[in-house]
């Protein structure tokens, strides 16, 4: 969950998903496919999103991905 509480990224055996809190629902804000991620954490302002790979680790700014 992002720091705002406004976006919540999810973890999937294809990938990972961002997605917005909107009202009572959720909005798919970008889709990125990375096999096998296990970890995916906001830092602690919400400006970057890390994500591992098995020994990789990458690091996406939140605003652009």
């Amino acid at each position: 969950m992002h720091p705002s509480g406004l976006f919540v990224a999810v973890s999937f055996s294809s990938g990972f998903k961002i997605f917005a809190i909107v009202n009572d629902r959720l909005e798919v804000l970008k889709d990125i496919q990375i096999p096998n991620c296990k970890i995916i954490k906001y830092s602690h302002g919400g400006h970057f999103l890390t994500v591992n790979e098995k020994e990789h680790i990458f690091i996406y700014d939140s605003i652009y991905y």
